[in-house]
């Protein structure tokens, strides 16, 4: 009975090999070319320029090594790191990604009291950031967690 459930599967694998080997090969995309000025005295060629893309954040080390030690589990340490990093921000976004790691890690402690405190302070001071939506997102899962269904679900439609 062994021997036949080890034969029925090599022959669907046998089976899904030869079918993938016979499937079409994607097609290729025809060539753009661009499009050829009018003919004529006013006729112009001009080049559209690209916007300018916005600067990528840059994190200060407390912050980044906050968030590290908040994925290696160390809660403590992540919370003095996300503290430091607080104190030394210069923008209101790094701020706000403080206090969000402050609140996530209090979470993980255990402490929902102070992690919901935190998240709402993120939500009051620092409303137009990133981490203000992020936020919202942990927020309505600790509401959740907490089977307070109403305020979750305000919470996540905050988010989205």
């Amino acid at each position: 009975m062994r021997r036949r459930w080890q034969l029925i599967r090599w022959a669907l694998l046998g089976l899904l090999l030869t079918l993938a080997c016979n499937m079409p090969l994607a097609r290729t995309t025809p060539s753009v070319t661009p499009p050829q000025p009018a003919l004529g005295p006013t006729a112009t060629w001009t080049v559209t320029p690209y916007p300018t893309p916005s600067p990528t954040p840059t994190w200060s080390d407390d912050l980044v090594q906050g968030w590290r030690w908040l994925f290696y589990g160390d809660w403590d340490a992540a919370f003095a790191a996300f503290q430091r990093a607080y104190q030394q921000a210069t923008t209101p976004e790094e701020r706000a990604q403080a206090l969000l790691g402050q609140a996530r890690a209090r979470a993980q402690q255990g402490n929902t009291a102070a992690a919901l405190n935190l998240l709402r302070e993120v939500l009051a001071q620092y409303p137009m950031t990133r981490a203000a939506q992020q936020a919202y997102f942990h927020l309505a899962w600790m509401y959740f967690r907490l089977e307070r269904y109403i305020e979750s679900a305000q919470a996540f439609d905050a988010y989205l």
